[in-house]
């Protein structure tokens, strides 16, 4: 499907994509084989003062904002630098669990800065892929030709930095965005090697009509996921029931290691809270009715249940038997499973409240706000306050107004720069959508202060500035 692929990781102020800022990127370009073709890109990224990044998210990688902000780019101009590392015709982006992630990072960082933000991984016969994705599946299936390492409990660990320790590849520093690419591209090289057949299906997967032509409504088949617990070696059998109203490229499904009695007998409402319930708010001894989505065009490893053997079932506790008996159960009242994912998909929580900068998945905007993303993209930032009010999609004209702010501050009105001093202060005093206040981030950068040493202690001290001057910024010191 391609001959080129693009090796990327991130490194970030946090971890949640449509909140935190991206600190640094990292791309290594290879042939088919992944043998590196070029030099490696590194760069950083300025942040903002708000949202204050995570202390613990600094600690790990070692990079404060202020060394991000001596180093990095404007956020808008790190945006257009990433996207064309990423670019080429054919070429296939991978990372190590850049599916739930790197790529929605990206995606925000496009939402932000009025980028398409789905475009890079399509566009020009492109594509993307997750090696974590062959990774579980080798360790389910095809365990053979690696060493597979476990935490300290004796569970199993399918780390990045924990893999290339067991299996002796290079990393030279991790939770650095360039020694973490260096590790992924070693591991893949490794997994080809060791498995061929395995890592060319799971290539394969990254064609959404390959996964497609699988789907069968009411037939099994082998599923690998993240959702399923590495004591199970993340394997199931999974069971398709209808694709998504709204988005054809995801499909619900049930979880066959799961209890089939709730989706007989339970209304849709009850089954949606126990879904979607924490499990700490779970009834005691109530086992969880599964629902799992796939989401096509994200190569989701989907095989026939032939793939899994004696053995491998044996390795993830799946009983095989019970699992075929529960899908013939199931199949004998379709119209009623159909009936009640259809009406799950209607009950599912509401986030109308995320703040505009999280809201990218609310839906896709107008064509013509489209059309006034592009124009924005080639203007000076000095005109930019023509575009005011010529948005439909008020989510793009609150990003518009925010952009402004942060990088062509010159051209707001009076009243834009009160409603900005407004909003910097209630974001950085309360954080009122999530992340930290100041008072948290204070208290938690102090209260870890207290415990480190070397460059964590230096790290901690940064952030500890680094609040003071958001606090300055905006009246609070």
């Amino acid at each position: 499907m391609t001959a080129r692929y693009c090796f990327y990781d991130l490194e970030t102020f946090g971890t949640t994509p449509g909140r935190d800022r991206i600190a640094q990127f990292a791309v290594q370009r290879t042939d088919a084989h992944f043998q590196p073709v070029a030099e490696p890109e590194v760069e950083y990224c300025q942040p903002p003062l708000w949202p204050l990044p995570e202390p613990g998210a600094c600690v790990v990688t070692g990079i404060t904002p202020q060394q991000a902000q001596a180093r990095g780019l404007p956020e808008w101009r790190f945006c257009e630098a990433l996207l064309a590392a990423l670019a080429g015709p054919n070429t296939c982006v991978v990372g190590y669990n850049s599916s739930q992630f790197d790529d929605p990072f990206v995606q925000h960082l496009c939402w932000r800065n009025f980028q398409d933000p789905y475009a890079w991984h399509w566009r020009d016969g492109n594509s993307r892929w997750d090696l974590l994705t062959l990774v579980r599946a080798a360790f389910a299936l095809r365990p053979e030709g690696l060493q597979w390492p476990t935490k300290s409990d004796g569970e199993p660990s399918l780390k990045l930095e924990d893999l290339a320790r067991v299996n002796q590849l290079p990393q030279p520093k991790a939770h650095d965005a360039l020694g973490d690419v260096t590790a992924t591209l070693a591991l893949a090289q490794l997994l080809q090697r060791a498995q061929p057949k395995l890592t060319r299906y799971a290539l394969g997967l990254r064609d959404k009509r390959q996964v497609l032509d699988m789907l069968e409504p009411g037939q099994p088949l082998a599923h690998v996921s993240g959702k399923i617990p590495g004591r199970h070696r993340c394997l199931t059998l999974w069971l398709p029931v209808v694709a998504n109203a709204t988005n054809a490229n995801q499909w619900h499904g049930l979880d066959l290691r799961g209890p089939i009695t709730p989706w007989l007998e339970w209304p849709a409402e009850d089954l949606a809270e126990a879904i979607y319930s924490r499990n700490e708010d779970l009834p005691e001894g109530l086992e969880r009715p599964l629902l799992k989505g796939v989401t096509l065009n994200r190569a989701p490893f989907l095989a026939a249940p032939a793939t899994i053997d004696a053995e491998s079932a044996q390795r993830a506790h799946l009983d095989l038997d019970e699992c075929a008996a529960k899908a013939a159960t199931l199949r004998q009242h379709w119209d009623l499973i159909v009936a009640k994912v259809r009406a799950i998909e209607g009950i599912r929580p509401d986030y109308a409240d995320r703040d505009v900068e999280a809201r990218l998945y609310d839906g896709f905007v107008p064509e013509s706000d489209r059309r006034l993303s592009e124009e924005i993209l080639v203007t000076p930032l000095e005109d930019l306050v023509g575009f005011s009010g010529r948005f439909q999609d008020a989510r793009l004209e609150e990003l518009l107004f925010r952009f402004r702010a942060r990088h062509a501050a010159d051209t707001l009105s009076a009243a834009e720069q009160e409603e900005w001093r407004r909003l910097s202060r209630q974001q950085i005093e309360f954080a009122p959508h999530g992340g930290l206040s100041l008072e948290d981030f204070m208290a938690q950068v102090q209260v870890m202060g207290q415990q480190a040493q070397g460059n964590d202690k230096q790290v901690l001290g940064e952030l500890w500035r680094w609040g003071q001057d958001a606090a300055r910024s905006v009246g609070l010191l």
